[in-house]
């Protein structure tokens, strides 16, 4: 019998399961952190867009999500997650 076929169905099944389990997470972390960070620099640009075409109420939302991000961004200080590490040399 070929015992390495079995092998490898076990080596895929333990991907699959870790992918099924921590991929949520990750997910979840990206909106958390991720989307706060890109908020900061899309979101302005998107509500000056906004005003140029004159959509006021669409242009308020914008600006209110934006300052929301930039509070979340200082209150929860998430710009340490951003810095480069300190050099070793």
């Amino acid at each position: 019998m070929n015992i390495k076929g079995h092998s490898d169905w076990r080596g895929c099944w333990g991907i699959l399961w870790r992918s099924l389990v921590f991929v949520p997470y990750m997910l979840a972390v990206f909106i958390g952190v991720g989307s706060i960070w890109l908020s900061r620099w899309v979101l302005p640009f998107c509500a000056a867009f906004s005003v140029y075409s004159r959509d006021w109420l669409l242009a308020a939302g914008t600006f209110a999500l934006w300052l929301l991000a930039v509070w979340g961004y200082r209150r929860f200080h998430l710009s340490r997650f951003y810095e480069s590490p300190p050099s070793l040399l």
